[in-house]
């Protein structure tokens, strides 16, 4: 890789620990009362019933790993589909009000592990889904070793979805900094960073094709990509409105937006171009 590049991905290697501090400090706030977690968490959900109740991409799945669990949601909502699962993350605030929830619920199938992916205790071969909701992949400075870890931990034939910021979005033509950051090595992905609630934290961005490469070098092929967060920036920076702690008509201006990129997910342009990006991709 080359010196231009290295500077573009995350090479902080404090940086979970920063992940770690960065949801601690949120780990409070009820995040559905805002319009964009309302709208992406639609789409999460979308997902997950793709996957588990109607099997479009395979299954049923035995063994689950939800990797940056968090409070739980996904893990807890998938456990009646599947004869296991466990939620992995780095946050102990999370994991303790995770187990508090499957405990109350009374889920026999449903464990978790406050671990990194990277550092992980699972055997090879462990699991045949795995699920990466919320950025996780580009949480990760090193995501290439996350990445490698998935593949060693799946069996063949496993599922692994994840959504990630994707590198070209339609803010780019406003967003000059970024946009110069961005042209700067245009075959792969820069950082962005995310502000929400008086913290901030950097992400990694990835391109359409880099993504490809790097589930193939891992033994995973690309089945299909979903996108989100596609119209709104038709508007002058929408996350004052997706964020806001009150929703009058802009806000829901905004969500209708949202709603319509889901609509319209696996379809060009905005399964391209949107901010984010779903991944759903099969281990050859």
């Amino acid at each position: 890789m080359n010196t231009q590049n290295e500077h573009q991905k995350i090479k902080d290697p404090h940086h979970i620990e920063k992940i770690k501090r960065f949801y601690a400090a949120i780990s409070t706030v009820d995040i559905m009362d805002y319009p964009y977690f309302k709208l992406i968490y639609k789409l999460f959900d979308l997902s997950r019933k793709e996957i588990f109740e109607q099997q479009k991409y395979g299954g049923p799945f035995k063994r689950v790993l939800d990797i940056g669990c968090g409070t739980g949601y996904h893990t807890l909502r998938t456990a009646r589909f599947c004869q296991e699962i466990v939620g992995l993350d780095v946050s102990p605030e999370s994991i303790e009000m995770a187990r508090k929830e499957a405990k109350e619920l009374g889920l026999s199938n449903v464990s978790f592990v406050c671990a990194d992916i990277n550092h992980n205790g699972f055997p090879d071969q462990a699991f045949d889904c795995v699920i990466a909701y919320g950025d996780v992949i580009g949480h990760i400075p090193d995501y290439r070793r996350t990445l490698s870890e998935i593949s060693r931990i799946t069996a063949p034939g496993a599922l692994l979805s994840f959504d990630c910021d994707n590198k070209w979005y339609l803010g780019l033509i406003r967003e000059y900094e970024e946009r110069r950051r961005a042209l700067a090595q245009p075959s792969e992905g820069h950082t962005r960073t995310w502000h929400f609630r008086g913290q901030q934290l950097d992400f990694n961005t990835f391109t359409q094709k880099e993504l490809k490469n790097l589930l193939s070098a891992n033994h995973f092929s690309l089945l299909r990509t979903y996108g989100f967060d596609f119209f709104p920036f038709a508007i002058r920076a929408p996350e004052r409105f997706q964020f806001s702690e009150t929703i009058g008509w802009k806000e829901r201006s905004v969500m209708f937006l949202n709603r319509i990129d889901i609509a319209l997910r696996r379809f060009w342009p905005i399964n391209r171009l949107g901010f984010t990006k779903m991944i759903f991709a099969k281990k050859d």
